[in-house]
């Protein structure tokens, strides 16, 4: 994740994207939603109002048990959409992670293992424009490609 943070920081688009995700730790800690009645069904999906995580996002507990978060992880924007469903083993992220405009349009998706980027990364544009593609293993970059809002492809770094 930290250096795919280095391309973020190539353009205003691109800072304001950043801004956007170091501050969700911010609005997640301001509140608690209480957890909505179709989501309860899954035993192993968790509202982040169940966790730790504005005190350690690294490694989420249960606030009820304090036991580590195996399962995923989700919160809404207030409109209903997702914001965020991020894949958790034993407290760490692990899996699948990917989070939503307001609009509902995708945001960033990348896998993890072990709590570090491993595989494909990917961030999008509020249009829908691939922004970033990036492939990583166990938290090294691999590869790293970068697109303009219009689609032109630029230098990441």
């Amino acid at each position: 994740m930290k250096k795919l943070l280095l391309i973020l920081t190539k353009n205003t688009t691109m800072k304001r994207l950043l801004l956007i995700l170091l501050c969700l730790p911010m609005i997640f800690s301001c509140g608690e939603k209480k957890v909505e009645k179709g989501d309860e069904n899954d035993h192993n999906r968790y509202h982040v109002s169940e966790t730790n995580f504005s005190d350690r996002p690294e490694i989420l507990l249960l606030k009820s048990n304090n036991k580590a978060v195996t399962g995923v992880v989700y919160d809404k924007h207030e409109n209903g959409q997702l914001i965020f469903e991020n894949s958790r083993k034993d407290g760490k992220a692990d899996g699948l992670s990917r989070f939503w405009y307001e609009n509902g349009q995708l945001q960033y998706e990348g896998n993890y293992k072990d709590g570090k980027e491993d595989g494909l990364l990917r961030v999008w544009y509020e249009s829908g424009q691939l922004m970033a593609k990036s492939h990583a293993k166990l938290g090294k970059k691999i590869s790293q490609e970068c697109w303009d809002e219009e689609g032109k492809e630029i230098d990441c770094e």
